[in-house]
């Protein structure tokens, strides 16, 4: 990181950019960008275009199951669900960006590294790092219940064996210490969270300071928590292991087919801008939310509490373009796919939602 100074100058004009993008979003439908803002999960809309004349469905009336976009994309304001909220990206990184000011201020002296630690002390707080730690548990727990639960011909036991293996490889790394992150010390800063294989057979997800301040909805980490996970067994990663199941390859067919991604895989299995990897994600965090609401669904005592849920398990995707990194929107699908064709459009998710299937709607994706 930078001295003193220049850390000072560079704070000054992120923060001013933010302010700036923040009043820009708060005059601008939920789910309208301002143009040029790239973000993290690719691409922006086609299937459901965002204009300002454009209205979301309502929760109340019977909706269509590929609604759910719209209906969390264009939505006003923050939605609450009974688990909690999801607040926009910008005003945890803003909030982050402040706490990041004060301690500067108060402590001139400080080099970097201590600015680092006590930054975060505050953010990866103990409250905070249990949550994400019981969270991330109890998907490990379900992603392998999942697994277990498939017949034999459709994954063998040995298969099973090394997906099971590599869930239990992957870790949760949180700060403190805040040099646990010190190849990535803007993270503290970033509502993201990313998955990463290292070397020696080692997998983490790191999670960026500012999602903790804004993701306060258990179904929003459940979903963004078992996508990142799902990267551990998904085709791609496999590969490295090679383990190529038949049930993976009907999996990665259908998406195709259904146009949920845009490459052949057969011809272009996990080469550059391949959407199959995220594909596989998305679809193992639709089934795992599923699971999330079923085990919730004593708190969700009217429609809206499930429609709710439903929008904030999903709705860091209406933003994606705007925390993917440039260059790297190709390997998302665009977010109305991956919310309506995906997630919307999980057998499960469906029924919690009672919304109206499309008869013309193609099966849905499966082993």
């Amino acid at each position: 990181m930078h001295g003193r100074p220049q850390l000072r100058l560079w704070f000054g004009v992120l923060v001013l950019s933010l302010v700036v993008l923040w009043s820009l979003l708060a005059t601008k439908p939920r789910g309208e960008l301002p143009s040029g803002i790239v973000s993290a999960g690719g691409g922006t809309p086609t299937a459901a275009p965002r204009t300002p004349s454009a209205e979301a469905p309502s929760a109340k009336s019977k909706m269509k199951c590929a609604d759910l976009f719209q209906l969390a994309c264009l939505r006003r304001g923050v939605t609450v669900d009974p688990s909690g909220a999801v607040q926009p990206n910008v005003r945890g990184e803003l909030e982050a960006l402040r706490l990041y000011e004060t301690i500067i201020h108060d402590n001139p002296e400080w080099t970097s590294e201590q600015v680092d630690e006590e930054l975060v002390k505050k953010i990866y707080t103990e409250r905070r790092r249990t949550i994400m730690l019981e969270t991330f548990r109890w998907v490990a727990r379900e992603m392998k219940r999942v697994i277990d639960h498939k017949p034999d011909n459709v994954l063998t036991r040995a298969v099973k064996k090394k997906l099971k293996q590599r869930i239990d490889t992957t870790y949760l790394e949180l700060p403190p210490p805040a040099s646990i992150y010190a190849s990535e010390p803007d993270l503290f800063t970033k509502n993201e969270m990313y998955f990463e294989s290292l070397e020696n057979n080692r997998r983490v997800i790191r999670v960026g300071g500012a999602y903790l301040l804004t993701a306060k909805s258990w179904f929003n980490r459940v979903f963004t928590l078992s996508h990142e996970l799902a990267h551990a067994i998904d085709p791609c990663e496999l590969r490295a292991d090679k383990i190529d199941p038949a049930a993976y390859r009907r999996l990665a067919r259908c998406f195709y087919q259904q146009k949920i991604i845009l490459k052949d895989p057969e011809q272009h299995r996990c080469g550059t801008k391949n959407q199959l990897g995220e594909a596989f994600a998305d679809w193992m965090a639709a089934e795992i939310t599923a699971t999330a609401m079923e085990h919730y669904k004593e708190r969700l005592k009217t429609h809206d509490d499930i429609v709710h849920s439903a929008i904030n398990a999903v709705r860091d995707l209406c933003d994606q373009e705007s925390w993917v990194a440039e260059g790297d929107t190709d390997l998302y699908p665009d977010p109305a796919v991956r919310i309506a064709k995906i997630f919307a459009h999980n057998p499960k998710i469906q029924k919690f939602l009672q919304c109206e299937v499309d008869t013309n709607e193609m099966p849905y994706c499966s082993f």
